[in-house]
């Protein structure tokens, strides 16, 4: 008879200790984590900006040589929102200048080289080229939020001067997003 209860007792004991030790605590990411997210972001773009940039100054831009470079951009922002929400909330001071400036000049560079496309006549969607690109902007800058509280206030006093290309290129969800 003890002997069924110690035999019980140890096969509690062992299903709470696999319970117990089944997932290890995961660790806060700092702000350093979603800084690298923007370095790279920064770095597809770098890559994908000037190509655009040379399609546009030279009047070259068509739906069928801007599209590839736009769909390229959404997958690279897809790629940060991506990033984003497996890095989840950082234990940071949003007031971290270094991302905060990558942050609004990433996205100051997007914002100014599309503004050059909103002239070109040989685009005939451009609307619907652009409107995937407001879209995951605006969910980056959501997520972003949610990453480092606080951080948009920051981003979008230094974007407040791009409220006009925003409208030109209607990134309403954007403005939105970032409370322009």
């Amino acid at each position: 008879m003890l002997f069924t209860h110690v035999i019980s007792f140890l096969a509690f004991s062992l299903t709470l200790g696999t319970f117990a030790v089944g997932k290890p605590v995961a660790t806060r990411s700092d702000v350093t984590s979603v800084q690298n997210v923007f370095t790279s972001l920064q770095s597809n773009t770098n890559n994908i900006l000037p190509q655009i940039k040379g399609l546009a100054g030279e009047g070259n831009a068509t739906n069928e040589s801007v599209g590839p470079l736009v769909i390229e951009l959404i997958s690279a922002l897809q790629g940060t929102q991506d990033s984003l929400a497996l890095i989840g909330p950082v234990s940071s001071d949003a007031s971290n200048d270094t991302l905060v400036e990558l942050i609004a000049e990433t996205i100051a560079d997007i914002v100014e080289t599309l503004d050059l496309l909103a002239n070109s006549t040989d685009i005939t969607d451009l609307s619907g080229l652009l409107s995937g690109i407001d879209l995951a902007l605006a969910e980056i800058l959501l997520g972003l939020d949610v990453t480092v509280a606080g951080v948009i206030t920051l981003v979008a006093t230094l974007l407040a001067g791009l409220t006009v290309p925003l409208e030109d290129i209607s990134f309403v969800q954007t403005i939105t997003a970032l409370k322009l």
